[in-house]
């Protein structure tokens, strides 16, 4: 089952403890099974791990850390923004920006900083990419288009696909209004209005759950199998006309 998201500084710790506890094993790498922590996202996971010298990738639920090598400190250009408090505040604002959005199966994300504009386009997408995050400025006051690396958008997508919206548990209203919130921002309605979710290897599903959250969410749904409530199947869920 999904649990909460977690913070950057939270998986930080975990990580930081996991890895000294396990220690390196003779391959020079350690070894972390998802399923002691469902809720970690790979890209995220990554991300920190990078922060903290350490390389890693995801195979078939297992991740794997080592040491990255140590690269030459000559490229210390940064350009200094107006206080080290509203760098923090922008660094703040993005990443919470980042852990409420969702990016979509392109590896994209829509964020707004229009409430701490006193910085520059350039500014802005510097602090991106020191995230580990590619940046462009999008259309409108204040809009920007942060991308995955191109490494990270597969794993990205096996994770939601394989794990998060392929296999659920019971779960209350407020976290299925959140499973299909997160469907819609990655998948996003196809031509016809319609988004499709596959429930089949999900451990409880209740169509009149679906239809309750679903009307609470000004849409409709629709179940393609007759026997939803015990095999699951398919939903379609599409605009309220």
């Amino acid at each position: 089952e999904k649990g909460s998201r977690f913070s950057d500084g939270e998986i930080a710790e975990f990580l930081i403890h996991y890895i000294n506890q396990k220690g390196f094993g003779k391959d020079g790498k350690v070894r972390l099974d998802s399923s002691i922590w469902v809720s970690l996202v790979p890209v995220q996971v990554m991300r920190v791990a990078k922060a903290l010298g350490y390389e890693c990738e995801f195979e078939d639920g297992i991740y794997y850390f080592w040491k990255a090598e140590k690269k030459e400190e000559n490229q210390k250009e940064e350009k200094e923004m107006r206080t080290e408090e509203e760098k923090k505040r922008l660094i703040d604002f993005i990443e919470e920006q980042i852990m409420d959005g969702l990016f979509n199966e392109d590896g994209d994300l829509l964020i707004n900083v229009s409430d701490v504009m006193t910085f520059t386009d350039e500014e802005v997408i510097e602090v991106v990419e020191n995230l580990g995050l590619r940046c462009e400025k999008a259309e409108g006051d204040g809009n920007f288009r942060v991308s995955l690396p191109e490494e990270y958008i597969i794993p990205h997508n096996n994770w939601f696909d394989l794990y998060y919206f392929a296999k659920q548990g019971s779960l209350t209203d407020d976290e299925l209004a959140e499973v299909i919130d997160d469907l819609i921002q990655y998948k996003g309605f196809d031509k016809n209005g319609e988004v499709i979710l596959d429930t089949e290897l999900w451990s409880v599903v209740l169509p009149s759950q679906f239809e309750r959250v679903a009307g609470y969410m000004g849409l409709e749904c629709e179940f393609w199998n007759t026997d939803f409530e015990t095999e699951g199947g398919i939903v379609i869920f599409r605009k309220s006309s």
